[in-house]
């Protein structure tokens, strides 16, 4: 069953990349992409796993894959419809200009917050325990921030996490102008400052404990250009043998990077070349296996309504004290495989679906979703006038990456439904104000909704 999921979901990529006029960047094509590289990890590990996939499981997948792409199929032709201006139209692209000054005060600020970071990383784990290296205390710290609400009380941690939500949300800006800078100049020469801030603020997310962000932000990256390629030159970026082979290195290079980043982020010192494919392709391929264990033996449904996929709104709603519930942490339970092969606890969004709203979860929540990205996605390819710092597209570009991640966990719901997106679209705002020369905070707002007349 797992290789006829294969063959379903291949045909499923190719179809929707034909559909969507070969936009590789199209939601439906990147969300169809991650299921697709998931199912061929987890392919890969049939015997390891000892994988006999379920009809049940094939239904799931392909029937909520599904109706993510055939309502991105409306929305893309509805917006055609009513685009305000001609497709073919090639976009002049204007150099933007950023306040230096500003700069250099933006990365002493972050450096101040990193090395006040790893202060509290250091004062919270001496509170814990002893330990005998960095790569300890953050085991010990992830467990601590992630795994437990123990750091609600730790008003310090609270309030330093402020700033540092700020120097993690700054490379969307500054990756957006380096692209756009690109292509107005066809070159790099006073991007210097913005990659040392971007370096900086992969150095935090790392510090933080987390990984996935950092991917978020290369998906980012990805986003612009190819964007920013099709308004430049009115066509789509052209896939060929060569693109494959730098993509083929790319991912090499990333998953080993991914592997050792570990030791970084909290989740052991175990190194070993040899366990990089297994445990890339546990990661990846593992939450098509999960999937079907949960659905064969599910856990007891919960009474806390949109427990799993609404967790972050009611973790907040918890803390206002508006929801009279203890709070919680969603980390799903860990699952060994039939041969005894670690699998982890992540299950694809559309477990989260089922578990929280059965059926009607996974039929209405792929919609929603689906509907509210490429409603984005395409009020931007169909804007005839793109602003140099178009709001809307550099807000889609923050949350770009839980489309392709998708195959993981329900991302979406738990990052659209939470004040911390409406905390990073004013973060965005006010950077955008600050950093850009001849720009009001007035004129960016305006960039969500103007679109030119015909």
């Amino acid at each position: 069953m797992i290789y006829l999921l294969l063959i379903v979901f291949l045909i499923m990529l190719y179809l929707t990349f034909k559909k969507f006029d070969k936009d590789i960047i199209a939601p439906p094509v990147v969300l169809v992409a991650g299921y697709t590289l998931s199912i061929v990890c987890a392919a890969v590990n049939v015997k390891n796993w000892g994988i006999d996939l379920h009809l049940n499981t094939f239904f799931v997948l392909v029937y909520g894959t599904l109706l993510f792409v055939i309502t991105g199929y409306i929305v893309k032709k509805w917006m055609e419809k009513r685009a305000s201006c001609e497709a073919a139209v090639r976009q002049k692209f204007n150099a933007i200009s950023i306040d230096i000054k500003y700069l250099y005060v933006y990365i002493a600020f972050q450096v101040l917050v990193m090395l006040i970071w790893v202060w509290n990383i250091y004062s919270v784990t001496d509170s814990l325990g002893q330990y005998n290296s960095l790569a300890e205390r953050m085991v010990a710290f992830r467990q601590w921030s992630s795994y437990g609400t123990g750091w609600i009380s730790n008003y310090f941690y609270v309030f330093i996490n402020q700033f540092n939500q700020i120097s993690m949300i700054s490379p969307y800006l500054f990756l957006y102008i380096i692209v756009y800078n690109y292509f107005a100049n066809k070159n790099l020469h006073n991007a210097t400052f913005l990659f040392i801030s971007i370096i900086l603020s992969i150095m935090q997310i790392l510090l933080t404990g987390g990984r996935l962000n950092v991917i978020a932000l290369f998906l980012s990256g990805c986003l612009y250009y190819f964007l920013f390629y099709y308004k430049y030159y009115n066509r789509r970026f052209l896939i060929d043998r060569k693109f494959l082979i730098k993509l083929f290195i790319l991912l090499i290079c990333g998953g080993i990077g991914f592997y050792y980043a570990k030791v970084i982020v909290g989740r052991g010192d175990d190194i070993n070349i040899g366990d990089i494919i297994p445990y890339l392709t546990m990661y990846v391929g593992g939450p098509i296996q999960l999937l079907d264990m949960f659905l064969q033996k599910p856990i007891e449904v919960s009474d806390i309504w949109g427990k799993e996929v609404f967790s972050t709104l009611n973790f907040q709603l918890i803390r206002f004290g508006i929801l009279n519930i203890d709070p919680y942490i969603i980390h799903l339970e860990f699952r060994t495989a039939e041969t005894g092969a670690f699998l982890g606890n992540i299950y694809t969004a559309y477990r989260s679906y089922i578990y929280d709203f059965g059926f009607i979860g996974l039929t209405i929540l792929p919609i929603i979703f689906s509907g509210f990205v490429n409603y984005l996605y395409y009020m931007v390819i169909y804007k005839c006038k793109f602003s140099k710092v178009n709001l809307m597209f550099l807000f889609y570009s923050s949350i770009f990456w839980v489309i392709f991640f998708d195959f993981v966990r329900s991302f979406f719901f738990s990052v659209i439904c939470s004040f911390i997106v409406i905390k990073q679209l004013i973060f965005l705002i006010i950077l955008t104000t600050i950093f850009v020369k001849d720009f009001n905070t007035l004129d960016l707002v305006k960039s969500m909704f103007y679109r030119n007349k015909k």
